[in-house]
């Protein structure tokens, strides 16, 4: 069985998650961690020639951060270059593991989607997801708006279970994705 947690930035996508996978003794993946394990400094001066920036001895995740947020098409161009290797480690990790836990903000627009079992949308409100953001990643809030702007929308149709993460006992969150998980 194949989850797929997704959810806006600062939604508590990660904790919810971690959460539901020791709560049901379920590997979990972070997506983004994977990519930053898979992210070369070949991958990286590649993203900088696209902004007509020199090459780099080493990678700088908040100016890659930086760059791509500030472009929906090169943030969708650098997605299909790094899916590419996560879908190729991933298929490597599914051959072992019965049961899986995959989160990851665009979950929605790539192939994993479909390949899901389970879909799970994680929301909270944007005022409270925006204070999230900028004490996780101690950013401005001018720039986790920024990021906001440009992150991809959700349909809560598309979804089995849509949790919303604001002042909600995780408890609860297990057992409704437990009893998905019976059906």
């Amino acid at each position: 069985m194949l989850i797929g947690i997704t959810g806006p930035q600062g939604s508590g996508k990660t904790s919810v998650t971690n959460y539901i996978g020791e709560s049901l003794s379920i590997k979990v993946i972070h997506i983004d961690e994977l990519a930053h394990q898979l992210l070369d400094i070949n991958l990286y001066n590649e993203v900088l020639s696209w902004f007509n920036l020199p090459r780099e001895e080493k990678v700088d995740r908040k100016v890659l951060g930086s760059l791509l947020f500030s472009s929906q098409e090169l943030m969708e161009k650098y997605n299909a270059r790094i899916y590419e290797l996560i879908l190729v480690r991933l298929k490597e990790i599914i051959a072992h593991e019965e049961n899986l836990i995959i989160d990851w903000n665009f979950l929605p627009i790539s192939d994993l989607f479909d390949m899901c079992d389970l879909k799970v949308l994680v929301t909270a409100p944007l005022i409270e997801r925006i204070k999230r953001v900028v004490k996780r990643d101690n950013i401005s809030e001018a720039y986790a708006y920024e990021r906001e702007k440009n992150g991809i929308q959700y349909d809560s149709s598309d979804y089995d279970l849509v949790l919303n993460s604001f002042n909600i006992e995780l408890e609860y969150l297990v057992s409704e994705v437990k009893s998905l998980l019976c059906k």
